[in-house]
Parts: structure tokens; sequence; C-alpha cells
């Protein structure tokens, strides 16, 4: 009786140090997945740099008033960051859901990914703006430089390369995971 005490134990407590294990490996994925999406951030810089503002009416029409190379990027960041299949994004929410998921916590699951769904409701105004609105004339001209048209093509291509090619990143997750604790 003692030692089947003893078992259970010990089963429950390589349960949670497996399910702390995966947590693990998802949050480093997910940090590395959202620190390339979090990319948006240059354009929305480059943005405000160039036109003194920094609200959202500031993108209307920016695609037709000479931005559309930041346009098409800004909006694959902010497709990733909603987690749209195809992005980077995507791989890093799919394994972090997994992961609770595989953990049981079925409650933390299903708020994420309803987060999800509405932060897809945010991000698409500002897209709608950039293409679908026609620019005022007080949104104040946009110029770039060519290397931040050479930095947002190449972030934005390498959003979309890692999430259709995405085992170099599981593989680095997985050595980062290793590091810390030991292969398993």
């Amino acid at each position: 009786m003692e030692q089947e005490r003893t078992l259970r134990r010990r089963r429950r407590s390589i349960a949670v140090g497996v399910t702390g294990i995966v947590l693990l490996f998802a949050a480093a994925l997910g940090i590395l997945a959202t620190s390339v999406s979090t990319i948006p951030l240059l354009v929305v810089m480059i943005v405000a740099n160039s036109t003194g503002r920094e609200d959202v009416e500031a993108y209307r029409g920016l695609a037709w008033r000479g931005g559309i190379v930041p346009a098409v990027a800004l909006t694959i960041f902010l497709f990733s960051l909603t987690g749209i299949p195809l992005t980077i994004g995507f791989i890093g929410k799919f394994y972090l859901f997994a992961a609770v998921i595989r953990g049981q916590f079925y409650l933390l699951a299903i708020v994420g990914i309803l987060n999800s769904v509405v932060s897809l409701y945010y991000y698409v105004k500002p897209i709608r703006m950039m293409f679908f609105e026609q620019p005022r004339g007080d949104e104040g001209t946009v110029r770039f430089e060519a290397w931040n048209y050479g930095l947002m093509g190449i972030l934005a291509c390498a959003t979309i390369v890692f999430g259709l090619y995405w085992s170099p990143i599981i593989s680095f997750a997985n050595r980062s995971l290793n590091f810390f604790t030991g292969p398993t």
C-alpha cells in the first residue's frame, strides 16, 4: 500500500515534470515566433516618422500613397501575430496551444484561441485602412529610404518562409530546450 502511494506520487511528479518541459519548449518556440512577428513596430515607426502621425488614420490609403511595400509587409506581420496559417506566428501558436492541451489546460487553450480570433478583428482595421480606404490628403506624404524597403521585404519574406519551412525553428527550439534541461 505504501509503495503504491509512492509510485502514484512519483508518476504524478513525472507527469508534472514532463508537462513543464513541453510547456518550456512551446514557450521557447513561441518567444522566437513572437520576436519575428513583432517586427510591425518597424513599419509603424517608419510610417510615424514619415508622416508625423501615429494614429490608425495615418495608414489610410498607404498602399496608394507610395507605400505598397510597407503596407504588404505590415499585413503579413499582422496576420502572423494573429496566427494565420503560412506564417511563423501560426507555427508558434500551434505548438503553444498543442503544449497547453497536452498539459490538459483546456480552459487556457480555449481562452487563447478566442483571444486569437478577437485579435483578428483589431488587426484587420489597419489592413482595411491601408488597402481599401482612399487617402483624404491630410495623412501626410510617405517617404522611405531604400534600406527600409529592403529590411521590410527581408523580414516579411522570413515571416512567410519560416511559416512554410519551420523545421529549422523547431530544431533551434529543441537545442535551446536541451541546453537548459539536458538531453531527454
